[in-house]
């Protein structure tokens, strides 16, 4: 049975739309997952990254897969990998801060469900504080609701005190 599944993702270093486009066609070529929505691109700055690092650019796809979670999470460190990402540690973290990076892929929603599994916690815990990862899930999947708060995507941007995330022009 396929599951619907949110991938929020992001670039600050090289050709970054490019990048992105690379790993959505990568995700969808190595898990045959089907492509449902693609959202608009969003410019937000670095956060928690050293001083001096680009802007990133965000977008968010919401995909249809038979794969587990697991494997769904493997291929997506592959692509990844594949894309020049170097992951210092399980957190992308150097010295306490953020690595700018050519491709970050997480995992946003996977249809209702909470996952609570060694290196993957769905939905992701960061989601209702980061309007760079909202206003692009909003984008695929209006009517989503978080299975564990009850709050419905618009509800968790109305309180979201982040204000970056400007839509661009280009779309993925």
């Amino acid at each position: 049975m396929a599951s619907r599944v949110v991938l929020g993702l992001g670039s600050n270093l090289g050709d970054r739309v490019g990048n992105l486009r690379r790993a959505v066609s990568g995700l969808i070529e190595r898990t045959g997952a089907g492509l449902e929505a693609e959202s608009r691109l969003y410019a937000s700055p670095a956060w928690g990254m050293k001083p001096g690092s680009p802007d990133f650019i965000n977008a968010a796809i919401l995909v249809t897969t038979s794969m587990g979670p697991e494997e769904l999470l493997g291929v997506v460190h592959d692509v990844e990998k594949s894309l020049g990402r170097d992951r210092a540690d399980s957190h992308g973290r150097v010295d306490g801060q953020y690595a700018d990076r050519t491709i970050d892929i997480d995992i946003l929603a996977w249809d209702d469900r909470v996952i609570n599994l060694p290196g993957l916690r769905v939905p992701h815990p960061g989601l209702a504080g980061r309007r760079w990862a909202l206003e692009p899930f909003l984008d695929v999947w209006q009517d989503w609701v978080h299975p564990e708060t009850g709050l419905e995507l618009a509800e968790m941007l109305r309180a979201c005190r982040e204000t970056c995330a400007e839509p661009l022009e280009e779309r993925l």
